[in-house]
């Protein structure tokens, strides 16, 4: 029984009767069961017995042996680990936390991972709870941000401090006090967990997946899909120590926080997909099962070691991961434009392919096409600007891959405050934060460099574009009529 003593990843003991991840090959007893995710205890008194009142041992449902069947990759329910019928009788969720770091403990041994090589998880009350409640993706499928906390995540192995657990506790304490005064408001803050980010730096990403894969393999065997692909994964990201570190802090963690998300999104779909009994009925082995949990992290171990960076990229990525720190304000020399060149681990970096930067931290590859400056911010020219603009956007477009708005707005003796506000695009000075450069599919930066928000063509007015399109007309054609010459600065790469 561990009581009030606060247990981390490194400060773990084993309880007495040392629960360990073992492979039981009795047959649980067949027989009544409680309802999946409702486990009761029960005693000799309850169920008709002699009345010592003794606990009796609660085992599996069918259901839950099947789920766990599928996810541990396996026909036989002998290969379902031993920990499970060890948390489903655990009287508390401080005794569930212990079995669950023993287990861990052992795996880490079997992986040969140091301790070093860890974060200091801490589960906390509800996600144990859900656990016990096999509730291993809430919401199905369907990955909502509020909810990368919950379930069997990554971001559920982040590192805690020791502060952080102690406020936890508190508010367990607290919670559990009030069971029958509290309100639904507060129900619904308790529940609300705040999401954690991933890690920014090379050492932290390899621990935290360090950490997960350990829990997966202790809950579901070394058999399960999505461990071994996310072991896989793992690989390549420790593979890349030394020279390569240095991709992963880039651009303020993108390809860290990218690897995160697939993980995330690979980890809810499989969890999702709970097979069942009737499903192992007639199946000849469990790669014939057509409905078995599946994992696509396979194409992600292979683009994340040759940092192929666009293949990594989905629609769903949080804005709020993607819009962090847009408008810090960045020392001297990491600025764009003539002189800066950009920001630094924007032009820096060389991922492989050739060429600076790669497609998606704004270097462009040469191969895209030029009239759309081989840069990601902008989703084709909006059809009214391109109408408006017409045959003076079409000959920007073809001598310059790039443009600088504050160059553009001089050539048309024009201010960047005298181009139109567009409603629900500024900041709270009133400032526009509309990319005016991707309006004309000529923002050199991508959507996680750009210090504005590329506009979608449905939240264009038609007001706004009239203004737009009469304030820059003027300014291109003055580009266009400086005798055939490039204007300094009117092809580099500076920001607004």
């Amino acid at each position: 029984m561990v009581g009030k003593k606060l247990t981390t990843t490194l400060g773990a003991l084993p309880p007495s009767q040392g629960p360990q991840v073992i492979h039981y090959h009795n047959a649980p007893p067949t027989g009544a069961s409680p309802a999946f995710g409702s486990l009761p205890q029960q005693t000799d008194s309850a169920a008709g017995g002699s009345g010592s009142g003794t606990t009796r041992v609660v085992e599996l449902t069918k259901l839950q042996e099947a789920a766990l069947m599928g996810f541990c990759g396996t026909m036989h329910r002998s290969d379902i680990p031993s920990i499970w019928r060890e948390l489903l009788n655990a009287p508390n969720t401080s005794d569930m936390r212990t079995y669950i770091l023993a287990a861990f403990k052992k795996t880490r041994e079997e992986l040969q991972v140091d301790k070093s090589d860890l974060t200091q998880f801490y589960f906390d009350e509800t996600w144990l709870l859900e656990l016990k409640k096999f509730n291993f993706a809430p919401g199905g499928d369907v990955l909502l941000f509020e909810w990368l906390m919950k379930g069997i995540s990554i971001l559920a192995c982040t590192n805690w401090t020791t502060e952080e657990v102690c406020h936890e506790e508190e508010d367990n304490e607290v919670y559990a006090a009030t069971t029958q005064t509290r309100t639904e408001e507060q129900v619904r803050r308790y529940n609300a967990k705040e999401v954690r980010e991933p890690p920014k730096e090379w050492s932290k990403l390899k621990s935290l997946f360090n950490t997960y894969s350990i829990l997966l393999r202790c809950l579901f065997t070394m058999y399960c899909p999505h461990f071994k692909a996310t072991w896989a994964v793992r690989n390549v990201i420790a593979g890349h120590n030394g020279q390569r570190e240095h991709h992963y802090s880039t651009n303020r963690g993108y390809l860290s926080k990218l690897l995160v998300w697939r993980v995330l999104v690979d980890s809810r779909d499989f969890f999702s997909k709970k097979l069942m009994p009737a499903d192992f009925a007639n199946a000849i082995d469990f790669d014939s099962i057509a409905g078995r949990p599946r994992t696509k992290l396979a194409q992600v171990a292979l683009d994340a070691a040759g940092l192929q960076i666009n293949n990594l990229e989905r629609m769903d990525f949080p804005s709020k991961w993607k819009n962090e720190d847009n408008n810090r304000k960045r020392p001297g020399g990491e600025l764009g434009g003539r002189t800066g060149g950009g920001p630094k681990d924007w032009k820096g970096a060389n991922y492989d392919g050739g060429h600076k930067g790669g497609p998606n931290f704004g270097g462009g590859n040469p191969s895209q096409d030029r009239t759309r400056g081989g840069c990601k911010h902008n989703l084709g020219v909006p059809k009214e600007v391109e109408t408006r603009l017409g045959d003076t956007l079409a000959q920007i477009r073809r001598r310059f891959t790039r443009l600088s708005l504050k160059t553009v707005c001089q050539k048309g003796s024009i201010q960047l405050t005298d181009l139109p506000l567009l409603s629900g695009y500024t900041d709270d000075q009133g400032r526009s934060k509309v990319c005016y450069l991707g309006l004309l599919g000529m923002c050199p930066f991508d959507e996680t460099s750009c210090f504005n928000i590329l506009v979608p063509e449905k939240d264009l007015t038609s007001d706004f574009v009239r203004k737009f399109t009469a304030k820059i007309k003027p300014c291109l054609e003055g580009i266009l009529g400086s005798n055939g010459q490039r204007d300094h600065g009117a092809g580099s790469s500076g920001r607004r």
